[in-house]
């Protein structure tokens, strides 16, 4: 299968020894602008630092900032690589069961419990707030589609820039 085939079935470019190190085609503005010369790499450069912005703080378990560390790194080098911004923002969704999880074990839950139950519990004792029941929801069901994917998803850089600002205030929050 030739290359444009590739692109043409799947939806992305092929990674061969000559495209490996070239950016997506969705984001081939950042070749234009200059950013992968090392000439000129402030755009690419302030697309490192929107990602890298969001931290988890240091209350929150060891496990659950090591899953977010690596869904920061899958959305950074979906720049060269565009399914890896789906694959951080799909780690994400699982770091928030995990997070979850361990909080409602610190919270007197039993280690076995249900994302839903573990929600259901950190509501019941304060530390997600009811209204934020419909979003936790919604993230659980997200790691349930990505989890358990019928097809690949596929996400622009915008979602997972958003997906990771927003959880990431989510998982402090219980922290």
């Amino acid at each position: 299968m030739n290359d444009d085939e590739y692109k043409k079935e799947y939806g992305y470019k092929k990674i061969t020894w000559e495209t490996f190190l070239s950016p997506a085609e969705p984001l081939q503005w950042l070749a234009l602008s200059g950013a992968i010369s090392p000439r000129n790499a402030a755009p690419l450069q302030q697309w490192v630092e929107v990602i890298q912005t969001p931290v988890m703080n240091p209350q929150v378990p060891k496990e659950v900032r090591d899953i977010f560390e690596v869904a920061k790194g899958c959305i950074t080098y979906g720049v060269l690589f565009y399914p890896l911004f789906s694959i951080g923002t799909a780690q994400l969704f699982r770091m928030c069961e995990t997070a979850v999880k361990l909080r409602a074990e610190a919270a007197g839950g039993h280690s076995d419990l249900h994302f839903k139950d573990a929600v259901d519990l950190l509501i019941k004792h304060g530390v997600i707030e009811e209204q934020k029941r419909q979003r936790w929801d919604a993230l659980r069901s997200l790691r349930n589609s990505t989890s358990h994917p019928k097809m690949q998803m596929i996400l622009p850089p915008a979602n997972a820039i958003h997906f990771l600002e927003t959880i990431a205030d989510d998982i402090n929050a219980m922290y």
